[in-house]
């Protein structure tokens, strides 16, 4: 037996089922018991919410509701506005520039600098070459410049 799809069976409930379509759905509902049991059940479900009392919301209400909405909305321009995403794209930009800067400059202690005077000590086979940075004031009287 093929039975109604639910969406079918909850439109006949409802009565919102194209016409063409009731007749079957009825006899089918009359045949089946599932399909049955299903549509008796959403008919008490529906007249249960049926008989709920409405309820009038206090006067106030919804001047309370539209102020809480305004306030996450601007809550969330605060938080997500143009000028919001706009300065943390600024200030990413920056630490980027900053961690780039640093680097660079870590690369540059790394390499050696250069050297702009050699000092020869001693003559002959025992001269020793020395970068200005590694003279000491009791060898520097020793020195004589070199390449100058």
């Amino acid at each position: 037996m093929n039975h109604p799809r639910p969406e079918d069976l909850s439109a006949y409930v409802d009565r919102t089922l194209p016409v063409s379509q009731v007749r079957s759905i009825a006899d089918h509902v009359a045949a089946c018991g599932p399909c049955r049991e299903m549509v008796q059940g959403w008919e008490s479900l529906r007249a249960a919410i049926r008989s709920v009392p409405v309820v009038e919301p206090e006067p106030w209400f919804a001047e309370r509701m539209e102020a809480m909405v305004a306030g996450e909305e601007a809550d969330v321009e605060r938080w997500a506005g143009p000028e919001r995403v706009a300065g943390r794209a600024v200030f990413g930009l920056a630490v980027i520039v900053l961690g780039l800067l640093l680097a660079m400059s870590f690369r540059q202690e790394a390499t050696a600098p250069p050297v702009d005077r050699m000092f020869a000590l001693g003559s002959g086979d025992s001269t020793t070459l020395l970068a200005s940075s590694e003279l000491t004031r009791e060898n520097l009287l020793q020195a004589t410049i070199v390449g100058e």
